[in-house]
């Protein structure tokens, strides 16, 4: 045999034994020359060692905090609901609570209801916010659903990076039947006849309601001033008649309601002509 052709089948069969052990050890078993394989570290987590609750400010990259619970009261939003109380909860993607993160919260939206202040998360992870109904809602005659715009932050870091997370919540929202007011015709001569209706929404069938102008005579009256009185009937509806007096003033004139103790929020326009 030629001894150039030997010292190929030699050189050949050596690479194909360095290629079994390569496979068969996996190529972790390659590490720079002069370093311990028992010394190479995995990337790290920015997990905070030990079982949690994590504390935000040891939470680092790549880990991030996690929004992921909600609790209200009231679990339902009604048009009559002045005060809503929000908990949120913070944890990290080590799958641990977080305490001490900032938690923010706003309706969308936006004049629905007040934006409280951040507060801090405890160690259980829940943070509580207040908001207070404001005259933005409800933001549409149909609305159903209260939608919610929270974030959760690391202090320190910035608003639009960083450790963070956002998400959007909801609540449900039933506001009733809808509460209006009409007077017709709007526009009247002195002594004629008025048609006065319209929806007191969930106030009580049964109940009183005070229809509320100078323009009407002063057979009732509520806090002084001339009023119409109805019964609230199946489905928040009323209605009443009454006559402009003689001696009302040309011009135009308010008109309100009131059923329950409590002002219905609506009006109406009247113009008095002689």
């Amino acid at each position: 045999m030629p001894r150039s052709f030997s010292r190929r089948m030699i050189f050949g069969s050596l690479c194909a034994l360095c290629a079994a052990a390569v496979l068969g050890a996996g190529l972790g078993a390659f590490v720079h020359p002069g370093v311990a394989a028992s010394s190479v570290e995995p990337p790290p987590s920015g997990c905070p060692a030990g079982p949690g609750p994590d504390q935000v400010a040891a939470v680092t990259l790549p880990a991030q905090l996690v929004l992921d619970g909600q609790q209200s009261t009231p679990a339902l939003v009604e048009r009559g609901t002045d005060l809503l109380t929000l908990r949120y909860h913070v944890s990290d993607t080590c799958g641990h609570s977080v305490q001490g993160a900032l938690v923010y919260v706003t309706a969308v939206p936006f004049n629905q209801f007040s934006i409280p202040s951040e507060q801090t998360t405890g160690a259980d992870g829940w943070a509580s916010l207040s908001m207070v109904r404001l005259g933005g809602f409800p933001a549409s005659p149909r609305q159903q659903l209260l939608a919610l715009f929270v974030r959760a932050r690391k202090p320190g870091e910035p608003l639009t990076a960083g450790i963070a997370a956002r998400r959007l919540f909801s609540v449900s929202v039933s506001l009733g039947p809808a509460i209006f007011l009409t007077v017709t015709p709007s526009t009247v001569h002195r002594g004629q006849l008025v048609r006065i209706g319209g929806s007191a929404g969930d106030c009580p069938v049964g109940d009183t309601v005070f229809i509320i102008s100078p323009a009407f005579p002063a057979t009732h009256e509520f806090a002084g001033v001339p009023a119409v009185l109805a019964k609230v009937r199946t489905g928040g509806r009323f209605h009443a008649t009454t006559r402009i007096p003689l001696h009302v003033r040309v011009g135009g004139y308010l008109v309100t309601a009131r059923c329950g103790g409590g002002n219905l929020g609506v009006s109406a326009q009247l113009t008095v002509l002689r």
